[in-house]
Parts: structure tokens; sequence; C-alpha cells
């Protein structure tokens, strides 16, 4: 499970996140919405350690210490050693990944380096490394973008498929992608994150164990906290 408590984040007089309090239970698939700039990349940096800030992330009620293996982030423009080989740099990020059930490149482009990628195949690379890592927390900053359909519904259903063992949040603009996929939902509100979940059952977009099903929901639910978005 992580739990974040009371995170403040400022650069320079801007506060950004002030005071985020919130759960991501183990074995789901949460969402961060919200238009650019709120604070949602910011967060994730939190998380992983790369921003300095106040407050404590915790991983199962322990400080959560990003060098230990436990988180793999996938950003929205993932860095590789443009040098080497695809193959290769799965091999640095995570050895496991190289020959593992979850591909998102044919063999003919693992031994291409890297700097001759595009950046949906930048992309590609990062999820192939994400999702067979053994980390127990995956944050996906915008996975979808620069995918094409049939990797967006690969991912999907990969998603799906290891929810149960792992506990993943996203950030994303691409709604339609993640109706009937993620188990909560976060918008953030005035620096601060407030989960909307209950608000998609009470518009009887499906089950309670499963509430975000239904064409729409998620859409109908960000435009009603940012109406400006929509502009």
């Amino acid at each position: 499970m992580l739990e974040l408590v009371s995170i403040r984040k400022s650069y320079g007089a801007e506060t950004v996140l002030d005071g985020v309090d919130a759960v991501f239970p183990r074995g789901s698939v949460s969402l961060l919405m919200g238009p650019n700039g709120v604070g949602k990349t910011t967060l994730v940096r939190c998380v992983l350690g790369l921003e300095p800030h106040g407050g404590e992330v915790r991983w199962n009620g322990a400080p959560l210490d990003p060098e230990a293996r436990l988180v793999y982030p996938v950003f929205d423009d993932t860095p590789f050693h443009p040098g080497l080989t695809g193959a290769q740099n799965l091999r640095v990020l995570a050895e496991e990944s190289v020959d593992g059930p979850f591909q998102y490149l044919e063999q003919r482009l693992l031994r291409r380096r890297v700097r001759h990628y595009s950046y949906g195949q930048r992309k590609r690379l990062a999820l192939t490394a994400a999702l067979n890592s053994s980390a127990e927390l995956v944050l996906l900053d915008e996975p979808t973008n620069g995918l094409d359909v049939d990797a967006m519904q690969q991912l999907r259903e990969d998603l799906d498929g290891l929810r149960e063992h792992r506990t993943f949040l996203v950030t994303g603009h691409h709604l339609e992608f993640y109706e009937d996929l993620v188990d909560h939902v976060f918008v953030v509100d005035a620096g601060r994150l407030v989960e909307v979940t209950a608000e998609l059952s009470r518009a009887g977009q499906g089950p309670a164990d499963h509430p975000t099903t239904g064409h729409g929901g998620l859409t109908d639910v960000y435009a009603a906290h940012y109406p400006r978005a929509r502009r």
C-alpha cells in the first residue's frame, strides 16, 4: 500500500502541493486526473524522491526507499542511453525484462540503438522494462502518449492482468483508455488530492467494486471538476 502523508511542494512563491494525503491500495490501478500544470507529475516525482518535499511517502507503513527497487517509474519521455541498443538498455534497467512476458517491441527493434528510436518506440521500451520488472509499485506518467491503438489495447490488458499483485499509480488525459480499468480516481484540487471514485458510483457507472465502467464516466467527472478545461 502506498500512503502519502501531508506532501507539500512549492516552487518559490507558488505552492503546487499543499498537504496531500492519499492512500493507494495494493492490487489496484489508481488514476490521477487534471489539466497540465496542476501537479500530477510533480507528485510522482515527489514519490520517487526526485523532488525535495515536505511530508512523508510510505510503503506498507514504512518510509519508501526509491532505491530499494520496489518502485519503477515511466515518465512521458523516459531517458535511455542512446548509444546502447534497446535490449542493452533493458539489461541495465531491469534484466528480467529482456525475455519477459510483456514485450512491446519486436526483436529487430531491440537490436537497434535507441538513438534511432521514435518517441513511441522509446515509450514501448519503457513499458517493457516497467511491466517485466520485479517492482511492486509502478508509476506511469502519461503511459498512452505515443502508443498506437494496438499497443494501447495491449497495455490495458497487461495492466488488468497485473493489478492483483502490483500497485499502479497512473496519470493521463486519454480518459477513454481508463474506463473499465481503474479502481480509484483522484483529482488535484487546490494543491490536494481528492478521491472522486464515489462520484462515478453515484452516477451509476458500474458496480461498487469496480465503479468506473461506462462510457463517458471519467469524462463527465473531469468536466465537473475542471469546467474551464473544456474551453
